[in-house]
């Protein structure tokens, strides 16, 4: 037996240094909550979550984008809405501007008019977020691809085409109601293809945060049996350095 080097102490003592390791890093992973805490946890796991990451980030902000775009509709319909209703009028008023007597139908004539420029004001008033709204948009929807959507364009709609005056203002104010209606089936599709957008999106989304969660999250079960595993070693691994430290001193027994 030896004293100068105490062997079983050192392969003890390198024993531990593997179990503090294992100890440490099971700490860190369940406060953390992430697996990968650095590179050396596993580089390549690691690169490929971050691949996920910057998809997931495109991919949200394509659905805010899109989000964006839909409120623009919105603003263009709540505007075709109204004006549809009083397209509507202006039929009644053509209609009724014909048979009625010469003061009533001044009055109707003024109430066209003033619905003309009602609608004109608006027209000129729809902006989102202090911009005036586009006839058509173009969306990056995970920053490599872009879509575009023809939404309503308020050019095509004009109130002063109806003269309640004329000859014809029936036939002229029911094309006023068609070109609205146009414009409504218009911007109802595009809205509807910025929904079926947002939703292959969301589903794109849950599929990348799914990929990259498996990767770089702790399982907590898991971690938890092996943190247990290592706390056990450790205090084992302590024990055992003391006995082992202890044995040089059964020599001087020989001493005696």
């Amino acid at each position: 037996m030896r004293i100068n080097n105490n062997m079983s102490a050192m392969t003890i003592w390198r024993q531990g240094l593997s179990i503090n390791r294992d100890l440490d890093r099971s700490l860190e992973r369940l406060s953390s909550g992430s697996r990968i805490n650095r590179a050396s946890d596993g580089a390549a796991d690691l690169a490929i979550s971050e691949r996920l990451r910057g998809r997931i980030s495109s991919i949200t902000q394509g659905e805010r984008n899109l989000q964006t775009a839909y409120a623009q509709g919105n603003i263009q319909d709540s505007a075709l809405q109204e004006f549809m209703g009083l397209a509507q009028r202006v039929v009644e008023i053509a209609s009724a501007y014909s048979s009625a007597d010469t003061n009533t139908q001044a009055v109707l004539a003024a109430e066209a008019s003033e619905i003309s420029t009602v609608v004109t004001n608006t027209i000129a008033s729809l902006r989102y977020n202090d911009v005036a709204v586009p006839a058509t948009t173009s969306v990056n929807v995970d920053g490599t691809t872009s879509v575009s959507f023809t939404l309503a364009d308020f050019a095509n709609i004009d109130f002063t085409s109806a003269d309640v005056t004329a000859a014809t203002a029936v036939a002229d104010a029911q094309v006023l109601v068609d070109a609205i209606a146009t414009e409504l089936a218009t911007l109802g599709g595009a809205m509807a293809g910025m929904e079926a957008n947002m939703a292959v999106l969301a589903g794109r989304r849950e599929a990348h945060v799914m990929g990259e969660s498996a990767i770089r999250d702790t399982d907590i079960a898991a971690e938890s049996t092996r943190l247990t595993r290592a706390q056990i070693l450790s205090q084992s691994n302590v024990a055992m350095l003391a006995q082992a430290n202890a044995r040089p001193m059964n020599l001087l027994a020989l001493l005696r």
